[in-house]
């Protein structure tokens, strides 16, 4: 699977295992952190025309009617999404294969226009991508190592919606 370009072998839905924040050398928290809890879920998609979306969520928020600002604070709180192309560019003297996310769309407007540089790896034979784990960023006011454990899902074309959710009252 190495021989083929990172381009093929990103392309498809993950699912996120894990975000954990390692310690930098100059961090003030020495242990791993969980940015968005351990319970953090996700998925991450790049499309064949390159294109990416990701969105993550902690889980855990109450009942939701969307009548009331702190709901949508609340919920805003508990998710980060972004979208927009994606690039891969070989640079250096070995040609790396280098992955670029733009950041067309995102929760954080500060954030729209910017592009970042994802460091990247494949395991399990293409199955799993780690993203970070080499540079460092500011983490809730703390220097970390960012590292998210992303699984390939199956593919979905073709099949049928699930069966309806029964209706939960929330009283």
């Amino acid at each position: 699977m190495a021989n083929r370009s990172l381009h093929e072998r990103l392309q498809g839905t993950w699912k996120l295992e894990s975000y954990i924040a390692h310690p930098a050398a100059d961090s003030t928290v020495q242990r791993p952190t969980y940015p968005m809890t351990k319970n953090v879920t996700g998925l991450i998609m790049y499309t064949c025309d390159g294109y990416m979306s990701a969105q993550m969520l902690m889980p855990g928020q109450k009942g939701f009617d969307g009548s009331a600002e702190p709901q949508w604070a609340e919920a805003g709180k508990r998710s980060f999404t972004y979208a927009g192309p994606y690039y891969i560019t070989k640079e250096g003297p070995e040609e790396q294969e280098v992955l670029r996310h733009s950041f067309e769309l995102c929760i954080l407007p500060n954030r729209v226009g910017e592009i970042e540089v994802r460091s990247h790896r494949f395991e399990e034979d293409d199955q799993v991508l780690v993203l970070g784990g080499e540079e460092t960023t500011v983490i809730k006011g703390d220097v970390r190592i960012p590292v998210l454990r992303w699984r390939r899902v199956a593919n979905n074309a073709g099949a049928g919606p699930p069966p309806a959710l029964p209706e939960i009252k929330l009283e």
